[in-house]
């Protein structure tokens, strides 16, 4: 089962520390080159990168592949999420994800934005309500190292369809970001911790993963 990701947008409203993206570059596809990327071997298309719900274009892009496609996992950091986009969008859409780096406010707050977490049960309880499939992104890093087994206790009681934590990695395009570098023991102890928690799905990426090497 292939699963094709398509980077429509490289722009974004969050200044992660640890993103290796473009900045603001206002570089997004079009309806057409969307339609010429698309796999018709691929199961699922990933509409993604920085943030697709800038894009003044999305809404079409999302009806373009459902048509083509029906399986849509959709990326975005939740900001402009909200319930008057998904009741127009919910039947086109199979997945959302959504990120979060720690439910402890002043820690969230260093890795994503300050008014980020603020949003998140909201934005939640909006996929859940419309009956779609949730799954999160984490990165875990020297910053959340030490929570990582609060937000395990967090994310246990919403039960998101699939947990995937990114090992930080300093990749190429990344400068002086050495200091996010996560402790090894600490991320031991994580991955011991979820040994004893019951999710549906959880995925760890490690540093070493192929996932990063596009990005060297």
């Amino acid at each position: 089962m292939t699963t094709q990701v398509i980077d429509v947008i490289d722009t974004c409203n969050l200044a992660c520390p640890y993103c290796f993206g473009p900045v603001n570059s206002k570089k997004r596809m079009s309806l057409s080159q969307v339609e010429s990327k698309l796999d018709k071997s691929s199961k699922y298309v990933v509409l993604t990168w920085w943030e697709v719900l800038l894009h003044p274009e999305i809404e079409d892009i999302i009806k373009l592949v459902y048509n083509k496609w029906k399986k849509i996992i959709f990326h975005t950091n939740w900001i402009l999420l909200n319930k008057e986009f998904l009741d127009r969008n919910k039947k086109f859409l199979y997945r959302i994800n959504l990120p979060i780096d720690s439910n402890i406010p002043e820690i969230n707050e260093k890795t994503r934005w300050k008014i980020h977490l603020k949003r998140i049960k909201n934005a939640i309880d909006l996929v859940k309500n419309s009956n779609l499939k949730l799954s999160i992104t984490s990165v875990f890093c020297s910053l959340n190292e030490d929570y990582f087994d609060k937000l395990a206790d967090f994310l246990e009681t919403i039960q998101p369809d699939l947990w995937r934590v990114f090992e930080f990695k300093n990749v190429e395009k990344l400068k002086n970001a050495d200091y996010l570098t996560p402790n090894q023991d600490k991320i031991k102890f994580f991955l011991d911790y979820m040994k004893n928690k019951s999710f549906k799905r959880f995925e760890f990426i490690a540093s070493d993963s192929e996932f990063y090497s596009s990005y060297n």
